[in-house]
């Protein structure tokens, strides 16, 4: 997302209507597209700007899981990358493309993450509050 940022407003001040309160949602989203940074515009759109994988590491089974959980991740955000997914492109609107790509790739990490602490509960099910050993 190569947006250029004209000014400094936060995506949640824009959001909450507090920025431009005389702009109704359509006009808003608009302004947000031109005006906000990569990262403001993602916060806009209440996506968190970062993600990570939890990876319990307690034994080699541990270890295995991960090394297969992760190639499959990395070959699906690839697949998302080059564009071989099942998203449908909108027409001349790439900057809602590339906002549902990092959407795509927000909840391919987080279901890595979710893999891998269910393959590491002794159940294989999960833990009833998503954690592992407290983890979340």
């Amino acid at each position: 997302m190569n947006r250029n940022k004209r000014i400094e407003i936060s995506g949640v001040a824009l959001k909450n209507g507090i920025e431009q309160p005389n702009l109704n949602g359509p006009q808003r989203t608009q302004y947000a597209m031109d005006n906000l940074s990569d990262e403001q515009w993602m916060i806009f759109n209440n996506l968190t700007v970062a993600r990570r994988i939890t990876i319990p590491l307690c034994n080699e089974t541990h270890i295995k899981d991960c090394i297969q959980v992760l190639r499959d991740t990395a070959r699906e955000l690839d697949n998302l990358i080059k564009g071989r997914t099942h998203l449908v492109k909108q027409r001349n609107d790439t900057k809602l493309d590339e906002l549902r790509k990092m959407t795509m790739a927000h909840l391919i990490v987080m279901g890595a993450t979710n893999e891998l602490k269910r393959r590491a509960s002794p159940s294989k099910f999960g833990f009833d509050n998503g954690s592992f050993m407290g983890v979340r």
